[in-house]
């Protein structure tokens, strides 16, 4: 929820001591698998079809037919 210091009263931080820092690049590599992994499930129904199956309602699917 923000970057840097957004959510960091640095004053308050800098009269008792602490000590802020920033560290923009770390964890978006990470950020972003995350975001693709929880993505690509979407659109080809992965998490409906678990679902489904975890609560014993697949059904295969109908055999695709040429002509």
């Amino acid at each position: 929820m923000g970057v840097g210091y957004d959510q960091i009263d640095v004053a308050a931080a800098t009269e008792l001591g602490v000590a802020v820092a920033n560290a923009p690049a770390y964890g978006t590599e990470n950020v972003a698998e995350h975001t693709m992994a929880c993505c690509w499930p979407w659109p080809r129904g992965v998490v409906a079809d678990d679902r489904a199956m975890r609560a014993g309602l697949w059904r295969e699917p109908p055999i695709a037919t040429s002509g």
